[in-house]
């Protein structure tokens, strides 16, 4: 049984976690020439990724993919992608791929097949999921 690990606040949680999503990419990155992930919109795990984003990993051999996404300009402050693009695309993560759960079809019926063509030439398993 794992014991649960306690922080005594926010920086040493998502100092920890920003250590082991790192290495996770790492191994993924030794393991198979890449490293494909799924990680969050919103601003809760802003914290995570801008500590992420600072390590020093071959980041160009990531590609990063939006859990979720509103059917909205993706300039939008309340996009997930904007959101990504701001706290995770940043210092050495800015040489990452982010692929977009968004097109320019007018409504995600029209747009999923297109979508759903892009994560086709991604990983048929993920290194890291953050949920």
């Amino acid at each position: 049984m794992h014991k649960p690990l306690v922080f005594n606040s926010r920086e040493a949680l998502f100092s920890e976690l920003a250590e082991q999503c790192g290495e996770a990419i790492s191994h993924a990155i030794k393991q198979n020439g890449q490293a494909h992930i799924v990680v969050p919109g919103g601003s809760t795990p802003a914290p995570l990724f801008e500590k992420l984003s600072l390590q020093n990993l071959a980041w160009e051999k990531v590609s990063i993919v939006p859990s979720d996404e509103r059917w909205i300009s993706v300039n939008e402050a309340n996009s997930n992608e904007c959101l990504l693009n701001r706290s995770f695309r940043i210092n050495h993560a800015k040489a990452a791929t982010l692929v977009s759960l968004k097109c320019d079809a007018e409504t995600p019926q029209k747009g999923w097949k297109t979508i759903e063509n892009r994560l086709q030439h991604i990983a048929k398993q993920w290194d890291l999921v953050v949920l």
